[in-house]
């Protein structure tokens, strides 16, 4: 098999990092284009792999083509590209937010294999958090090897494409949600005299622990909080304060708020 990533940008990247340091393919298995021969080569250069000369000799040579560029640029690529993807069953995996399935569809063809993955910023560590959306042609051998691919950088999730703005809210946006808490912490830190880097340590070191433990003991967070939170304690008096500012509304305001600004961009975009 060879994969085609066309316009490697940043999670692309990332992608094709993980690809190779889990040994999923070799590097002379994979091709990357930009947005001119120079540009292809230079690309093709800084990850080790290899390069088309023009998008059209991408599709021809790989078997599965990944869309890494923006979304205002992904249907001019696949109606520039049409004939050849009607004459040749490739799969498409596109990294764009606000692109449906159906828009592609239309730029393609109706029997056109198609997957939606949203990756999370964490793919450059080979841990995101990436949404599987497949069209009604992919089968379930092809979908079997998409997530053995997304895989090699974190956990797959296949959702339903209605889901993807509130899986994007709270997997893809949910990092610098986390940062700023971090942040947050890391502030009380100095203001109760601890420098500030040794602040931030602490704190990404107790978030980074605490997600463990839930997750290796299955822990809900309710069960979490009640085991912290000893009666007339410490805990108990600080978890007070962020329900009385309001701190879980807050975040599902956040959410939400992202949920409606990816329904605003989508319209946008189609």
């Amino acid at each position: 098999m060879k994969i085609g990533i066309i316009g490697a940008g940043k999670m692309a990247q990332a992608l094709i990092h993980g690809l190779l340091n889990n040994h999923y393919i070799t590097a002379d298995r994979i091709y990357v284009t930009g947005s001119s021969i120079s540009s292809s080569k230079k690309k093709a250069e800084l990850l080790g792999v290899r390069y088309a000369p023009s998008n059209a000799e991408l599709i021809e040579t790989c078997d599965w083509i990944i869309l890494g560029v923006k979304p205002h640029a992904i249907i001019p690529i696949l109606s520039e590209n049409r004939d050849l993807f009607v004459k040749n069953q490739k799969i498409i995996l596109s990294l764009a937010a606000g692109i449906s399935l159906a828009s592609m569809e239309d730029a393609t063809h109706k029997q056109q294999k198609i997957v939606r993955l949203m990756p999370n910023m964490a793919i450059e560590i080979g841990q995101s958090t990436t949404a599987l959306v497949p069209n009604k042609q992919v089968n379930q051998s092809e979908l079997d090897d998409v997530t053995a691919l997304v895989e090699t950088v974190g956990q797959a999730y296949l959702i339903g494409e209605t889901m993807l703005p509130a899986f994007t809210g709270i997997a893809g946006c949910s990092p610098a949600f986390i940062a700023l808490f971090i942040e947050g912490l890391a502030r009380a830190g100095v203001k109760n005299g601890i420098v500030y880097q040794e602040a931030v340590n602490i704190a990404i070191s107790a978030t980074k622990s605490t997600a463990m433990l839930m997750s290796e003991k299955q822990l809900s967070p309710n069960t979490l909080i009640q085991d912290v939170c000893s009666p007339g304690g410490t805990t108990i008096e600080g978890v007070t304060t962020l329900e009385d500012e309001r701190f879980i509304p807050t975040i599902v305001k956040a959410v939400d708020a992202t949920i409606s600004k990816d329904y605003f961009l989508s319209k946008k975009e189609t």
